[in-house]
Parts: structure tokens; sequence; C-alpha cells
């Protein structure tokens, strides 16, 4: 309901770019002034490829997957005549008739705060790991 399959595999391809940058910009070195946290757990020829894919080829695959995105949600705002940015913004789409909405209580809000407390701590350990 949420996505086209095309828009699906789209979302699908930039969380796994996002993925691949964030693991190599956490090994990666500039040589000059900064390391990612965890640089001093691999070889530096992992590092030096983790780098260069980090500060070139993902760097500009995610600006160019964040255009493509941008692009198609102004496609179908004006072309299609279809407003996917109020949904994106507040979260509700109106649906089919007969299509059951997702669920949203307190259960599902409750896990995503846990989500978020075990990403923060985890995102600290990492940083820590650095220090």
């Amino acid at each position: 309901v949420g996505h086209s399959p095309l828009g699906a595999l789209s979302v699908f391809a930039l969380l796994l770019v996002l993925i691949v940058q964030v693991a190599t910009g956490l090994v990666a070195d500039d040589e000059i002034a900064t390391t990612g946290p965890l640089y001093r757990f691999v070889e530096s020829a992992v590092s030096a490829k983790a780098t260069t894919w980090h500060k070139a080829v993902g760097q500009y695959l995610v600006i160019a997957l964040v255009v493509l995105h941008v692009a198609a949600v102004l496609f179908y705002r004006f072309k299609e005549q279809r407003d996917l940015i109020g949904p994106m913004w507040h979260g509700d789409k109106a649906l089919a008739p007969g299509l059951p909405a997702s669920a949203d209580g307190a259960k599902q809000r409750a896990l995503a705060a846990v989500l978020i407390a075990l990403a923060l701590g985890l995102s600290w350990w990492i940083a820590r790991l650095g220090a």
C-alpha cells in the first residue's frame, strides 16, 4: 500500500547503500586527521578500500539515490497529482475501501522507542570504541 514495487526497490537500495556507507565510514582513515571509530580493528588495506568507497563511490551513490527519490516524489506530485509528501510527513495515507490500515497503537510506539534506545546505545558504544 505504501510504495509501488519500483518505489520499494528504491527504498531498499537507498537503505542498503546507507548501511554500506556507514560501515565503510566506521573503518575509514583519511590519513590527515580523521579515522573511523573501528579503524584500529581492521588492516590498513581494508581501511584504504573502505575509505575509497566511502569518499568516492558511496558518497555519490547516496547523493544520486536521494536526488532520484526527491525527483520521483516531485513527479508524482506535479505529473500524477498524487501528494506523497503529506503522508510521509504525518504518516497517514487515504486507503482504498476494504484495505486495512496498519497498526499504530501503544505497542508499536513502545517497540519503536525501544529500538531507538537500542540504536542510540549501539551508536554510543561504537563511538566509545574509537576513543
